[in-house]
């Protein structure tokens, strides 16, 4: 699924916001959506979907699973100036 946020992120955005209008409390589809929002280069928007994760989470008394904790650590990154280490989004089904 990671992969397709990075291979396709427009047509994954449409569909994780499909999924989340019929269940909003899917991590999994927020998962996607963010993903697909950073690998189209729309960072804003994947920190906005992340927030949007992080409130149901928060409603629904849970923990973010490690894929969420994952993103939130890639997105940080991503977002480092210059000089402080990579700037650009690294997609999660990347091999490190």
């Amino acid at each position: 699924t990671a992969s397709l946020a990075g291979s396709m992120p427009e047509r994954t955005i449409v569909r994780a916001i499909d999924v989340l209008q019929v269940d909003p409390w899917s991590e999994s589809a927020y998962q996607l959506l963010v993903a697909a929002h950073a690998a189209s280069g729309d960072r804003a928007a994947a920190r906005r979907a992340l927030q949007r994760c992080e409130a149901m989470l928060d409603e629904l008394g849970a923990a973010p699973s490690p894929e969420t904790t994952g993103l939130m650590r890639r997105l940080r990154e991503a977002d480092r100036p210059a000089g402080d280490g990579p700037g650009a989004w690294v997609d999660p089904a990347t091999p490190r």
